[in-house]
């Protein structure tokens, strides 16, 4: 659907001549397709591993040639961030809901897909990572009232919280670095 979107808004709003590295990066996918079709077995579907492997590849390459050279402004950056995060709080309340007692749940040091609410914990802690960081660019730079401040940075908390008792330590150790680096360059 991302490759839909992208390529519905290139026909429609066109795209920049000076993003053709992306469109070589595009073409430098081709010949893999070409290894591939001499590696994969006689018994795999040759259409559908094409089309799961390239798929990420192809839709980075597109993204960046369609988001080339298009400006975004503080005030649109703010809202996509704030449309970002209403589905992570989203995911957080559920969690909270329908994820059973942590002293049940949590029995060792290991990634916890109950803790996550059944679904992979890296994932979730990935996903619940983006969400701190965003909140947290939301605490420091879109509160300007102390009640927004007190919801913003609770909003943090619980989010924060969810992420660290997944037990999955990589999106938890980015959020924390990405928000350090904000900090440090705001």
């Amino acid at each position: 659907m991302v490759i839909l979107f992208i390529l519905m808004g290139m026909f429609y709003r066109g795209l920049s001549g000076k993003g053709y590295p992306y469109f070589i990066y595009l073409m430098f996918l081709v010949p893999s397709i070409f290894v591939a079709s001499t590696t994969l077995s006689f018994d795999a579907n040759f259409r559908t591993n094409i089309a799961f492997v390239l798929s990420g590849p192809v839709c980075l390459g597109l993204a960046a040639l369609y988001c080339y050279d298009k400006r975004v402004t503080y005030k649109e950056l703010s809202q996509i961030l704030l449309y970002m995060v209403l589905p992570i709080i989203a995911h957080t309340v559920y969690i909270y809901f329908y994820t059973p007692d942590l002293k049940d749940v949590l029995s060792s040091a290991t990634s916890n897909r109950e803790a996550a609410g059944g679904w992979g914990a890296n994932q979730v802690a990935g996903i619940l990572g983006l969400g701190m960081f965003v909140m947290a660019i939301r605490l420091f730079t879109k509160s300007p009232t102390l009640a927004l401040k007190i919801l913003n940075a609770c909003i943090l908390g619980f989010i924060s919280f969810r992420a660290v008792t997944t037990l999955s330590r990589g999106g938890v150790i980015a959020a924390i670095m990405a928000i350090l680096i904000f900090l440090f360059y705001y």
